[in-house]
């Protein structure tokens, strides 16, 4: 069911142990984490490797290498793979905080204002696309936390879908090209026990990705109140 195309993908799938793939509902997108035997194994697929992920018949997306760990024993290799834009430089600014506001505006020219300087190429829901918007404030907020936050307050989805981001109707049953989206029904074994080979397991990752360059901080002038910003080291920065 579970297909890998890739620079050493047969390898990976010859020593694949498990897979999970997260569908993602709002900042980070959606992600596999592949759990591989590295038996007799030397070295890491590098951070960054880009793979094609097939569930079946259907191309899932292009993922890449975000996060890998490894286990002495058992000796094994956990890759996360993320479809967002994962780049330690993050030059065009991606996550980093901003502070900005629009005025008798729409949902669609936000959502087109704030991803396409990232270079994204978006789709809005042609029901959410023209939604009148008196003002809202962008308060000192990365990019993704920004769309999530407008997202759901609209009861939408906003996230990288095959290559664009998507800003979209929660429960909407049709992709971004119009296609009907295949649905894939997911069941426990009778028996769910940890020594059944069909075991299934449910878990939750609450850390972030945490690579970055810098650190930035802000503090308010004892002068005159104002707001200052103090920085050490380069893109990304750490708040």
């Amino acid at each position: 069911m579970f297909h890998l195309i890739g620079n050493n993908a047969d390898l990976i799938l010859d020593r694949l142990k498990s897979w999970r793939l997260n569908d993602g509902n709002g900042t980070e997108g959606d992600n596999v984490t592949l759990v591989v035997s590295s038996d007799d194994v030397d070295g890491l697929p590098p951070k960054g490797e880009r793979y094609s992920v097939r569930l079946g018949d259907v191309v899932r997306d292009s993922f890449q290498i975000s996060k890998r760990s490894v286990n002495l024993y058992p000796r094994e290799i956990t890759l996360v793979l993320t479809v967002a834009p994962f780049s330690i430089k993050d030059e065009s600014g991606y996550r980093e905080r901003k502070s900005c506001s629009w005025d008798k505006t729409t949902v669609g020219q936000i959502v087109y204002d704030s991803l396409t300087p990232h270079g994204f190429d978006v789709f809005v829901h042609p029901r959410l696309q023209k939604i009148e918007i008196e003002h809202i404030d962008r308060s000192d907020e990365s990019t993704p936390a920004f769309m999530n936050r407008l997202a759901k307050s609209y009861d939408a989805i906003a996230k990288p879908v095959e290559g664009r981001f998507i800003f979209v109707p929660i429960g909407e049953q049709h992709s971004a090209s119009g296609k009907n989206i295949e649905s894939v029904t997911l069941s426990l074994p009778v028996v769910n026990h940890p020594g059944n080979s069909d075991f299934v397991n449910v878990s939750a990752e609450l850390d972030g990705r945490q690579d970055f360059n810098g650190v930035k901080a802000f503090y308010s002038s004892t002068a005159d109140g104002s707001r200052q910003q103090v920085k050490v080291g380069s893109k990304p920065f750490k708040y």
